[in-house]
């Protein structure tokens, strides 16, 4: 966290430091959901079964 602030410090970028930490550990989280499909192989589902699943 110290240099994630001093990096805005030092680059007189003086924003909202508590807000820019939130909205980067929120996309950090997203890329990480992101990735858990992917890194778990390929499905032997098909197109219609998968469309079942899908809750509407």
């Amino acid at each position: 966290m110290r240099g994630f602030i001093k990096n805005l410090v030092d680059s007189g970028n003086y924003r909202n430091v508590r807000r820019d930490r939130e909205k980067l550990t929120e996309e950090q989280e997203l890329l990480s959901l992101l990735r858990q499909p992917e890194q778990s192989g390929l499905s032997r589902s098909n197109v219609p079964e998968l469309m079942k699943s899908v809750k509407l």
